[in-house]
C-alpha cells in the first residue's frame, strides 16, 4: 500500500528500509493484540458457515502472526464455547497447534480434533504464516491440514461422533478463543487473514507466504483460484471510531435470486434453432434438494406453457436433464445443490455418439446416468428464451449469473473453452469471444423501471432479456465474484436534529450542475441529504430531502419545484445512489443510475441560484437532519448524461472518481470516511484540492461506519486506546504511523 489515512493515523510506508522500497507491498502494517481482552469481532454469517451438519463444504484459512509470548493463543474461533454453540476453533500452546470442528446445533454432539507439533519451534517477534486447506466431506476419516511458512504439517486426527459441522449462531473472532477469554487470547501482532471456499494448493500457499522481495502474497490476486471470501489486511486499512472498525477488502459482487415464477425473458436466438453445434453456460445456486420441477433455461417453440419443441436445462428428482423436447434426446447428470457451480453444456451432432450432448460442472464432464444420443439437429425452437424458468411457469429456486449461448461446441480446454468459461470459479468476461450469440450477466448492470427488470446483452446480438414477476429485490449480493472495495467507510447521522457537516460556498447562478451523493435512512420524517442556504427560507436556497421515503427539491422564495419522487422502497439498510442533475432549467433525479428504483423530472425553474454554503445530512435551521449514513458526495459543474451517471454508479459501488470520464467537471468530492479525520468534529477532506473541506458539528467518533455494500465486516473489542495499529508486517518495517495529525496535514506544497 501506499500513503494512506484512515482515521487517527496517516501510514506512511518506509521508501527504503535498507534493501527495497514498501510502498509497492500489499501489507506494511498489522494489528497488535495484548493477549488478555483484544480481539476483533466478525459477526455471524453464513459466509464463515462451512458444514450444514450433513457435509461439510472445503475451506482455507490463513493468518499471518507474530508472537509476543507462545504459551497459548487463538487465532480464530466461532463458538460460544467448547461445547455450546461451536463450530471451529484454530488454537496454538507452545509448539502445538490444533483445529476443532464441532457437530451440533447449540450443543456439542460430535467433534473433528487435528493437530500437529511444529517443528522447528516457535519462537517471539518472528513472523509467521499460519493456516490450513480443508477438503470438505461428510464422515470424514481425516481432517484438515495445517501450514507454518508454506510447509505442510505432519497431522494427527481425532474423530468422534462427526459427520460435519453444524451452522450455529456465534460469532466469529480473530484473536479470542470464546469460552476461554484470557486464556487463550492472542499476544502479538496479527495481519493479513483470510477464507476462501474451497481448498488451496500447495502452490497457492507458497504464493500467499509470499517473499522478502515483494512481501505478502496478494489473496485478492490468487493464481488459478477464486479470490477468498473474506479478506481482512487488518492494520493497512482499519480505521478508528472509539474502536477498530476492520473492513472486509473482498467484496460481494451482485447476483439475481429467483423464486419459482419468476423469470427472464429474451427473443429466441438462431443459435439453437435446427443447428448442428451449440454451447450453453450458466451459474446457478440451487436452493432445493427436493424433486420439484424447475428449470435452469429454455428456448421453445410457444410461448405455451408446454411447448412441443424445446432445448432445455430442467431440474427434476435431484436430477439435471439437458435435452431436446419433441425429440428424445438427453443427457441426464446428478444435480449439486447449495453452492454455486458452472454448468456448460455442448452439443456436436458430428461427434461420435457418446458425445453428441456433453453437460459439465465446474469444468468437469460429468458422467450421465441417462443417455440418449440425438440423431438429427436440434428442434425448431424459434419463439421465445426464457432464464430461470420455462416461460413463466415452472420457474427456478435458487441464484443465477452469466449466462451465455455460443454457435459452436466449445471444446473441453483451451483459450476459449468450457475450462476458460469455468476460470477456477470466477465468471470472466466473455463479451469478446468467438461465436457468441447472447450473453446476460445478470449484475447491477441490470436496469429496473420500477416493474421490470431490463437485463442488457452483452454479446453484439442486443437481445435484451425483461424479467417477469420480479421486483428490485431480485437483485442481491452473493461471494460469486468478489471485487476489491474503493470505498470501505461511510459516516452516519444519528440525531435527526443537529448533526450535519458544513462545507463552503458554491455559486452555480443559471448554470447546470450536477450533484451525487450515496444514502441510506432510518426514517420516513425528513430526511435532509443536502441544503445550498445561508438564512431564512425566502433566500432562494436549494434543499434536497427525503420525506415519506419520497425525494423532493425546495427553492427557496419559490416553493417545491414539482412534486415527490415516486417511493423508494427502503429497509434501513439500502444504500441508494442519488443524482440530482439540473440541466437547462430542468431538475430531475436518477437514482442507482436509473435501475432499481427510477428516474424523475422535477419540473423547470429558471431562477438564478447565488453564492450559497452547502451543509450535507441537515438543513440550515438544523431541525430535519438525516437519520442514516451518507458517502462519496459530488459535485459537478456540467449536466451528467446518462452514461456518466451509470459510470457514477459503477453497478453498485463507489469507485475512484478520478478516473471518470467527466473529472474535467468535477469540483468537490468529499468520501466521507477514508481521507476523514476526527478531534473535536470531523474534518472530511475534499478529494479535490480547489475545493472546500467539510467539517462536522454535533457529530461523534462513532460516526464513523461500514460503506456502500461493505460486508462481514469486523470491530474490534478492547482497543480504546487508539495505539493497537504498528508500522511492522511480514517482509515489511520501518513504517512510519502519524499522531495527532488530521487528513487535511497532507499539502500539495513542496520545496523547489
Amino acid at each position: 500500500m501506499a500513503i494512506e489515512f484512515y482515521n487517527r493515523n496517516w501510514r506512511v510506508p518506509s521508501s527504503w528500509n535498507g534493501t527495497e522500497d514498501n510502498n509497492n507491498k500489499v501489507s506494511n502494517y498489522s494489528m497488535s493484540f495484548d493477549g488478555s481482552s483484544e480481539y476483533v469481532n466478525l459477526g455471524d454469517s453464513d459466509t464463515f458457515s462451512f458444514g450444514n451438519g450433513s457435509t461439510d463444504s472445503p475451506f482455507s484459512f490463513f493468518i499471518w502472526a507474530k508472537f509476543g509470548n507462545i504459551t497459548t493463543n487463538c487465532f480464530i474461533s466461532k463458538q460460544t464455547n467448547d461445547t455450546t454453540n461451536s463450530e471451529y476453533q484454530f488454537w496454538q500452546s507452545g509448539d502445538s497447534m490444533g483445529i476443532t470442528f464441532a457437530e451440533g446445533v447449540g450443543t456439542r454432539t460430535g467433534y473433528l480434533a487435528s493437530s500437529t507439533t511444529v517443528s522447528p519451534s516457535l519462537t517471539t517477534g518472528q513472523w509467521y504464516h499460519i493456516g490450513f486447506t480443508y477438503a470438505g466431506g461428510s464422515n470424514p476419516s481425516t481432517g484438515p491440514i495445517i501450514y507454518v511458512n508454506g510447509v505442510a504439517q505432519s497431522m494427527s486426527y481425532n474423530i468422534s461422533s462427526y459427520t460435519a459441522m453444524s451452522n450455529n449462531s456465534a460469532s466469529l473472532k480473530i484473536g479470542e478463543l470464546s469460552g476461554a477469554s484470557g486464556t487463550y487470547n492472542f499476544n502479538g501482532e496479527l495481519d493479513h487473514s483470510c477464507f476462501f471456499d474451497y481448498e488451496l494448493t500447495q502452490a497457492q500457499v507458497t504464493e500467499l507466504y509470499g517473499s522478502s522481495s515483494t512481501g505478502v502474497g496478494n489473496p485478492m490476486a490468487i493464481t488459478n483460484g477464486r479470490k477468498p471470501i473474506a479478506f481482512y489486511p487488518l492494520g493497512d486499512y482499519s480505521a478508528f471510531n472509539g474502536e477498530y472498525l476492520v473492513a472486509n477488502s473482498a467484496l460481494s459482487d451482485y447476483v439475481f435470486d429467483f423464486t419459482p415464477n419468476d423469470t427472464i425473458v429474451a427473443s429466441a436466438l438462431t443459435a439453437l434453432n435446427n443447428q448442428s453445434a451449440f454451447t450453453i453456460s450458466g451459474w446457478a445456486y440451487w436452493d432445493t434438494t427436493g424433486n420439484s420441477n424447475e428449470w435452469l433455461f429454455s428456448q421453445g417453440s410457444s410461448e405455451t406453457p408446454s411447448p412441443s419443441n424445446r432445448v432445455d436445462w430442467e431440474i427434476y428428482n435431484q436430477k439435471l436433464y439437458f435435452k431436446f423436447a419433441g425429440q428424445t434426446a438427453e443427457c441426464r447428470v446428478n444435480m449439486v445443490h447449495s453452492r454455486w457451480v458452472h454448468i456448460a453444456t455442448t452439443f456436436d451432432n458430428s461427434a461420435a455418439t457418446a458425445d453428441k450432448m456433453i453437460v459439465y460442472f465446474d469444468g468437469v464432464r460429468q458422467t450421465p446416468v441417462n443417455y440418449v444420443a440425438p440423431t438429427t439437429n436440434t428442434p425448431a425452437a424459434d419463439n421465445y428464451l426464457s432464464i430461470a424458468g420455462r416461460n413463466t411457469s415452472l420457474g427456478f429456486n435458487g441464484r443465477c449469473s452469466n449466462f451465455s449461448v455460443f454457435n459452436t461446441a466449445l471444446p473441453a480446454t483451451g483459450t476459449e473453452s468450457v475450462a476458460s468459461l469455468y476460470n477456477y470459479g470466477t465468471p470472466p468476461d466473455i463479451s469478446s469471444y468467438s461465436g457468441l450469440q447472447g450473453f446476460w450477466k445478470l449484475d447491477a448492470g441490470s436496469t429496473f423501471d420500477g416493474s421490470n427488470w431490463t437485463v442488457p446483452d452483452e454479446s453484439s446480438n442486443s437481445n435484451d432479456g425483461t424479467s417477469s414477476g420480479m421486483t428490485a429485490a431480485n437483485l442481491v449480493q452473493s461471494n460469486l465474484n468478489i471485487l476489491s472495495p474503493y470505498s470501505r467507510y461511510a459516516l452516519s447521522f444519528n440525531s435527526g436534529i443537529d448533526e450535519y457537516i458544513q462545507t463552503g460556498s458554491f455559486d452555480f447562478g443559471t448554470t447546470d450542475f450536477s450533484i451525487s451523493l450515496w444514502a441510506k435512512w432510518n426514517s420516513s420524517s425528513y430526511n435532509y441529504l443536502w441544503d445550498f442556504r445561508t438564512g431564512a427560507y425566502t433566500d432562494n436556497h436549494l434543499g434536497f430531502y427525503i420525506y415519506q421515503n419520497k425525494l423532493n427539491l425546495y427553492l427557496g422564495g419559490v416553493g417545491p419545484i414539482g412534486g415527490s419522487s415516486p417511493t423508494m422502497a427502503n429497509s434501513g439498510n439500502t444504500w441508494y445512489n442519488i443524482i440530482l442533475i439540473k440541466n437547462s432549467n430542468s431538475y430531475s433525479v436518477s437514482v442507482n443510475s436509473n435501475s432499481n428504483n427510477f428516474t424523475y423530472t422535477f419540473g423547470t425553474e429558471s431562477s438564478s441560484l447565488p453564492s450559497r454554503e452547502l451543509r450535507l445530512g441537515n438543513r440550515e435551521t438544523a431541525t430535519a437532519g438525516l437519520v442514516g449514513s451518507l458517502s462519496n458526495t459530488s459535485i459537478w459543474n456540467a449536466a451528467l448524461t446518462t452514461a456518466q451517471v451509470t459510470e457514477i454508479y459503477n453497478e453498485g459501488k463507489p469507485s475512484n472518481l478520478n478516473n471518470h470520464s467527466s473529472y474535467s467537471n468535477l469540483i468537490s468530492w468529499w468520501t466521507l470516511g477514508e481521507n476523514s479525520s476526527f478531534n473535536t468534529n470531523w474534518t472530511v477532506l475534499n478529494e479535490i484540492s480547489t475545493g472546500p473541506n467539510g467539517v462536522s458539528v454535533n457529530m461523534a467518533e462513532d460516526d464513523l461506519v461500514d460503506g456502500v455494500g461493505t460486508t462481514a465486516n469486523g470491530l474490534s473489542s478492547g482497543m480504546g486506546g487508539a495505539d493497537n495499529i504498528k508500522g511492522d508486517a511480514p517482509y515489511s518495517t520501518s513504517n512510519a504511523l502519524s499522531y495527532g495529525m488530521g487528513a487535511d496535514a497532507k499539502s500539495t506544497s513542496v520545496p523547489t
